[in-house]
């Protein structure tokens, strides 16, 4: 988008902007996220370009990011109502239905959520993907209360955990982990909480990870204030282990830098592994590298 403004040309298509907004509200940067959407609205809605449905999405994600939840639960069904117009059946294709049933489910209205939560199961049953499916358990264990909910919470989580669904498995866990601490089951809330704090951070996704680590806190946990750097996951004592790891030290010598055991470095080491989603130390450096980019 930069290259094209500078070059005094136009993208050619929205897609880029849609992305970029979708970025910066992950980031939690809703202003910018507003702007970016905001700089091209007149030409979308003359066109009516192919992707009309991504950008009434983007839109509704924006406005319920601020608040205007009314704007946003329009702007989503606008969305479903393009959608069925243009023949498409696709559960993750714009799922605005999904996004309207948990803002819903948020807002305290289940009985309104319900027939939109029929609708998306509808559509993810005939789809059949795990995201779909997901998305589908998620949409309808955060409108039924009590141990219902909770059951397909659960369902959603085993499910979305085997698939590339990053995003929806940080939102199936989240909803998840706070219906178990409103039901008094405490330890097993924080497992889920962190869980999604942490996974949410490994993406970058700073509004959610912030989210989580709110839930988390409200659960008696802690965790670090994410700040979108790839390290967010770990622990200060994990830090400290793998910026040493990444810069070729030994176990040995870290044990020695860090005045503790070998044992308490390969613990923190295969903690660090398992949250960065790395194998080995190889895969640290770009990592650390990151994070002291960001830090600049």
């Amino acid at each position: 988008m930069e290259t094209a403004r500078r070059a005094g040309r136009d993208c050619g298509t929205g897609t880029p902007s849609i992305v970029l907004a979708g970025v910066h509200l992950r980031r939690g940067a809703v202003d910018r996220a507003t702007e970016v959407l905001a700089a091209r609205q007149h030409r979308w809605d003359e066109d009516l370009t192919w992707e009309h449905h991504d950008l009434l999405l983007a839109r509704g994600d924006v406005a319920a990011a601020r608040g205007r939840h009314t704007r946003a639960l329009a702007l989503y069904r606008r969305c479903g109502a393009a959608l069925d117009e243009d023949g498409i059946a696709n559960a993750v294709f714009a799922p605005w239905w999904a996004r309207a049933a948990l803002l819903l489910a948020d807002l305290g209205r289940p009985d309104d959520a319900a027939p939109v939560v029929e609708h998306g199961a509808a559509l993810a049953a005939r789809w059949g993907t795990p995201r779909a499916r997901g998305l589908a358990l998620t949409a309808r264990g955060a409108t039924i209360p009590g141990p219902d909910g909770l059951d397909l919470l659960a369902e959603a989580v085993a499910v979305l955990d085997d698939s590339p669904a990053r995003s929806e498995l940080v939102e199936a866990r989240l909803r998840w982990g706070t219906g178990l601490l409103a039901s008094g089951h405490v330890i097993e809330a924080r497992r889920q909480l962190r869980e999604a704090a942490t996974l949410a951070a490994r993406c970058g996704a700073t509004r959610e990870a912030s989210r989580a680590r709110a839930a988390l806190h409200r659960a008696g946990g802690r965790m670090r204030r994410p700040t979108g750097s790839p390290l967010d996951p770990l622990t200060s004592a994990e830090r400290r282990v793998v910026r040493l790891a990444a810069g070729g030290a030994r176990n040995r010598e870290i044990a020695r830098a860090l005045f503790v055991t070998g044992r308490t470095v390969e613990v923190h080491l295969t903690s660090a592994f398992r949250k960065l989603d790395v194998t080995d130390r190889t895969g640290l450096a770009p990592l650390v590298a990151a994070d002291r980019g960001g830090a600049a």
